[in-house]
């Protein structure tokens, strides 16, 4: 009666803690789980297209500016369908990566300053020679375009801003890049712990039903074969 308790009591103590110990994996695989569908969305839906079209952008501000130097340069109104082309992708454009960096810190802020940054380049470099152009005084927006000094720190604000732009993006993707491995990792070794204690309980039970339900019955059965036999002093066990 007291080994058949033992084993019970062994028996539930053993359940209890595999039930915990598999509960326990289990809850860290499932977190582990959200945490990596977290992270892939968030590459996916966000930070790769934000990626994209921030590109996308710059080469519109610079397809403007290159656009305007050769209709400036040229005289052919040709020339300034790319710009004009340009300028009517843009707002599009901005508004889009808006969208997709809106939850991130300092990224609106950053897109605001190039957008800002545009918009004075447009006011203080192309409106100008626009202006000379559609005078026909092209030897004025000639020397505008000239002035070296004057146009080219507002160029340079624009691609100084979307290049810092990008590089909070970039930056993004490679934190969210590693919380996801972090998040497989710990998925991963969750799984494994989880087998290693299905692989724990069938070894117990095993040596559970080989050590107190087979032997027993296997001894019995030896008894018997001895008391058939007419080996009357074999002892059964109990």
């Amino acid at each position: 009666m007291g080994k058949a308790f033992g084993l019970g009591g062994r028996a539930a103590l053993a359940a209890v803690l595999s039930l915990l110990v598999t509960a326990g994996a289990l809850a860290v695989a499932l977190a582990a789980a959200a945490g990596a569908r977290d992270a892939g969305r968030e590459l996916s839906n966000r930070l790769i297209p934000a990626a994209g079209t921030a590109s996308g952008l710059l080469e519109r501000y610079t397809a403007q500016q290159v656009a305007l130097r050769n209709y400036v340069t040229s005289a052919a109104p040709a020339d300034l369908v790319p710009y004009r082309q340009a300028a009517g992708q843009i707002p599009a454009v901005q508004a889009r990566l808006a969208r997709l960096v809106a939850q991130y810190r300092f990224m609106p802020a950053t897109l605001a300053a190039a957008e800002s940054a545009q918009r004075t380049w447009l006011a203080r470099v192309a409106a100008p020679q626009l202006a000379a152009m559609r005078r026909g005084d092209v030897a004025r927006a000639r020397a505008l375009q000239a002035n070296i000094p004057h146009t080219r720190p507002f160029s340079l604000a624009v691609r100084n801003r979307m290049t810092l732009l990008q590089n909070m993006i970039t930056h993004g993707q490679a934190m969210v890049t590693s919380r996801l491995i972090g998040a497989q990792q710990v998925l991963v070794g969750a799984l494994i712990a989880m087998g290693v204690v299905v692989a724990v309980i069938a070894a117990g039970g095993f040596y559970v039903v080989r050590r107190w339900l087979l032997a027993p019955f296997t001894a019995v059965r030896r008894a018997a074969d001895r008391v058939a036999a007419g080996d009357y002093a074999a002892s059964v066990p109990a």
